[in-house]
């Protein structure tokens, strides 16, 4: 037999490669006949299974004679005609009927159609038919491509009921609101075989989030979700600054076991938003990847998110929270929303029920009760409870099967939560031997160092690449360090690491940070030895003075406190 090796065998193995020789003339006399010049791809010579026509900017005649091709060919894995806005919906829905062959049906697992703009109901219900013919598709893009109301329904049918298909990607298809919008995300996930959906810049009120988190939650095969800018307000989907619609969703986070990827960046959310993700994902373990860029979260909402990342019990890895330094308190009617702090989280709390946020903060104090192993008795003081302006006897809530808190919601509960009681048994019983009751810095230093929040062993480097990631970010490292200075307790090399990686912001991550580490002399020393020049050393000392010279076991003095 003939050397596999030699010239003559390589070039015939070259073109065996190569399309059918008849199908190639038909493309070149098409071009001929349409009076266009022939592309040059990589499927027309062999080199590739994928016909890749991503933004050509192709118009009919050019698609309808790269069609003519494909009538022939086999084996073909993907097409994608992605970004090409001339094509027009006659021209696409051809297209996707040359495709429907025996040949194709056998091989073909992946279609992308996203950004065809023109596209409509011709290709909409051609797409929606390819979808049930075709039993290998595992990819379907659509983004950008404005689907009709009176054609979700049946596209996301087809979509839920196919056996194999694992990627979905309809963002900005025009979901609304609406009957319509419940009964697509109902097929989608009822079939439980999607692992990655992409519902981004959609519309959605709070109905439907809620009706989006109740179906991811019983669908055990997702694993990534974005809906980001799906809260936009509009006069069809009102969102009001009192419900976040997208807060009803992540409410409903506890209960999944799934996710790994969550993206709801441009969502309006705020600190609120984000007690109610720290509270719905403490217990989440695979939920890797948390996408919350442009949402103003500002320092309140960032602490939140680092108090979930540093957790060795969640799986979060990583976050993104680009765009997400400013923010405010959102005032609710004639009061402002409570603010829970996790170091002193003692006092007096009027909680609607009816609102996620609040109900997430109630979670919060149960969580914390347990932390201090306090009976609710001795947490929960001067307990009013009212239900329909009437006042009525309250339940504490109980843990379900799942380590859940279930508490009411609805109704309006007025309480005093207090850890007095786990103070003094820790530290100044009678007998306890920890703290004397003369030692105010030791009963300082013990307080501190329980009441904050120490970052897990397994969560330190996460902390820090995030932190890094900042780096050039004067104001998004601003709003991290303020976030960690709140609540969290620092080693003399956390803080060291958090200033080397960021020179330019050394002087001012030291000073802002410098209370977090131990405060004996030893560290302040160690610490001093981090400013670069004297200069800066000496403008720290200045502006940290009132920390310095505070004395606990003599605090008499003159003080001017910038809060």
């Amino acid at each position: 037999g003939a050397d596999p090796h030699s010239k003559r065998a390589i070039v015939q193995m070259q073109r065996d490669l190569l399309p059918p020789i008849e199908s190639r003339h038909r493309y070149l006399n098409e071009c001929d006949n349409q009076q266009k010049v022939p592309i040059p791809m990589p499927f027309l010579t062999g080199h590739s299974k994928t016909v890749d026509l991503s933004g050509r900017n192709l118009v009919d005649k050019e698609l309808a004679a790269i069609s003519k091709v494909l009538e022939e060919m086999e084996g073909v894995e993907a097409v994608s005609l992605f970004d090409n806005a001339l094509l027009t919906d006659r021209g696409l829905s051809s297209f996707l009927d040359s495709l429907r062959t025996e040949t194709i049906f056998e091989s073909l697992s992946r279609l992308n159609l996203g950004r065809c703009t023109k596209g409509g109901s011709g290709m909409l219900g051609s797409v929606t038919e390819f979808v049930k013919s075709c039993p290998l598709l595992k990819e379907l893009n659509l983004s950008q491509v404005t689907i009709s109301t009176k054609l979700q329904a049946a596209l996301c049918e087809a979509i839920g009921r196919h056996p194999v298909i694992e990627v979905v990607n309809l963002s900005q298809t025009g979901l609304m609101p609406n009957a319509i919008t419940k009964r697509c995300i109902d097929w989608l996930l009822a079939g439980r075989k999607i692992r990655t959906l992409d519902l981004s810049w959609n519309c959605f009120d709070g109905s439907a989030f809620e009706f989006l988190g109740e179906r991811v939650t019983d669908n055990c095969s997702l694993r990534s979700l974005s809906v980001a800018n799906c809260s936009a307000a509009t006069e069809i989907c009102p969102a009001q600054d009192t419900i976040p619609p997208l807060s009803l969703f992540l409410e409903q986070l506890s209960r999944d076991t799934s996710l790994t990827h969550l993206d709801i960046a441009m969502n309006r959310c705020d600190f609120r938003t984000a007690l109610i993700l720290e509270d719905s994902l403490d217990s989440h373990k695979k939920l890797r990847e948390l996408n919350l860029s442009d949402n103003p979260l500002g320092a309140l909402g960032v602490r939140s998110i680092l108090r979930l990342l540093c957790r060795d019990h969640t799986g979060l890895m990583s976050f993104n929270i680009e765009g997400c330094y400013g923010g405010k308190i959102v005032t609710l009617g004639p009061r402002e929303a409570p603010i829970f702090s996790y170091t002193n989280p003692g006092g007096k709390y009027r909680l609607q029920l009816w609102r996620p946020y609040d109900r997430a903060m109630l979670r919060m104090l149960y969580k914390m009760t347990d932390r201090f192993q306090l009976q609710r008795e001795d947490a929960f003081e001067k307990l009013v409870y009212r239900k329909n302006g009437m006042q009525c006897s309250f339940q504490h809530a109980e843990k379900n099967g799942e380590g859940i808190w279930t508490v009411a919601n609805e109704g309006d509960l007025e309480l005093v939560y207090t850890v007095e009681k786990a103070i003094l048994k820790r530290f100044l019983q009678p007998g306890s031997g920890k703290v004397d009751e003369s030692d105010n810095e030791g009963f300082l230093k013990g307080y501190l160092g329980e009441m904050r929040f120490q970052p897990g062993f397994k969560k330190v480097i996460p902390l820090f690449a995030s932190w890094a990631e900042l780096d050039g970010n004067e104001i998004g490292q601003t709003v991290f360090t303020d976030a960690l200075s709140k609540d969290f307790n620092l080693s003399l090399a956390h803080l060291q690491i958090l200033a080397q990686s960021s020179p330019k912001m050394a002087s001012n991550t030291v000073m802002r940070l410098m209370h977090c580490v131990p405060g004996d002399d030893a560290t302040e020393y160690l610490s001093s030895r981090m400013f670069d020049t004297l200069e800066e050393l000496v403008r720290a000392q200045q502006q940290m003075s009132n920390l310095l010279d505070f004395n606990i076991g003599n605090p008499t003095g003159s003080y001017k406190l910038e809060l």
